[in-house]
């Protein structure tokens, strides 16, 4: 099994552990956190971000999930991509993705997903648990797919996006970079770039 780091310690780091842990392909090194009181989670040892020990392509998966937290996400990326992390895609065991899409690096696909086929998935993605993306979609780095989201055929979403528990996106629909998508919101025509759908 390979080492890997978790950077992030709450509640999608703890999916993420279980999904890590079901995969049997690597090994938790450890957590990393910012002010964590927490010494460690599920047997994982958590680490401050200053105790980090750097080495050369070390594995890490960014497991911070939240709505305010892309620009977050997508930093962490930038920084230890720059500093020469490996950032495997890691996909659930029950999870479907067909042999004809893309997945990039960084990107976690999490349980009972099902992604058809020619959809093409960006960096530092996350699709969550029951999300369904239909066939010819594409998706931009960095953004996060939250539960039990429809994405129909067709549909293009932007860089840096979040699209809330239960959204449906219809066929055809363009939305931009930086948009935020409410939960069980039915999106039915485009989104330009940085518009909140509440």
């Amino acid at each position: 099994m390979k080492n890997i780091i978790l950077y992030g310690a709450g509640g999608h780091a703890k999916s993420c552990i279980e999904i890590l842990t079901n995969l049997k392909k690597f090994k938790i090194s450890y957590l990393v956190s910012i002010n964590d009181e927490r010494k460690q989670l599920f047997g994982s040892k958590i680490i401050d971000e200053k105790s980090l020990i750097f080495k050369k392509k070390q594995n890490i998966l960014i497991a911070i999930a939240r709505h305010d937290q892309i620009n977050k996400r997508s930093n962490v990326f930038l920084k230890y991509k720059k500093l020469g992390y490996i950032f495997p895609k890691i996909i659930s065991k029950s999870a479907y993705l067909s042999k004809n899409s893309t997945v990039l690096e960084g990107s976690t696909i999490m349980n009972n997903s099902l992604i058809n086929i020619n959809t093409k998935i960006g960096k530092n993605c996350v699709i969550n648990n029951f999300s369904l993306i239909e066939h010819d979609v594409s998706i931009g780095d960095h953004t996060i797919i939250s539960t039990a989201v429809t994405i129909n055929g067709n549909v293009s979403i932007g860089k840096k996006c979040f699209i809330g528990s239960g959204a449906i996106i219809s066929n055809n629909i363009t939305i931009g970079d930086n948009c935020k998508i409410g939960a069980g919101k039915i999106i039915m025509k485009n989104v330009s770039s940085g518009q909140i759908v509440k």
